[in-house]
């Protein structure tokens, strides 16, 4: 669901991405749902905030670039997705 999310949202971009990165997100995805359901479990003792911080900070660059690249960080921000 979340990786459709983000293809479907790369793709509102009118930008193409290789298997690579495709794959990168898949991962990047997976990685994060584990650890929100870490943290509702509440194995994670983390605000909120604090979670967000640690998905940000765990994006792969190469991810990361090309969401910086597309804008879509602040679109992500700017409509709640993340502070």
């Amino acid at each position: 669901m979340i990786f459709a999310f983000y293809q479907d949202l790369i793709r509102s971009k009118h930008a193409e991405c290789s298997q690579e990165i495709l794959d990168i997100l898949e991962m990047y995805c997976w990685a994060s749902i584990y650890m929100t359901v870490k943290w509702v479990m509440q194995e994670m003792p983390k605000r909120p905030e604090e979670l967000t911080a640690t998905m940000i900070a765990a994006m792969p660059k190469d991810l990361s670039d090309l969401f910086k690249k597309l804008k879509i960080r602040g679109f992500i921000r700017k409509n709640g997705l993340i502070s």
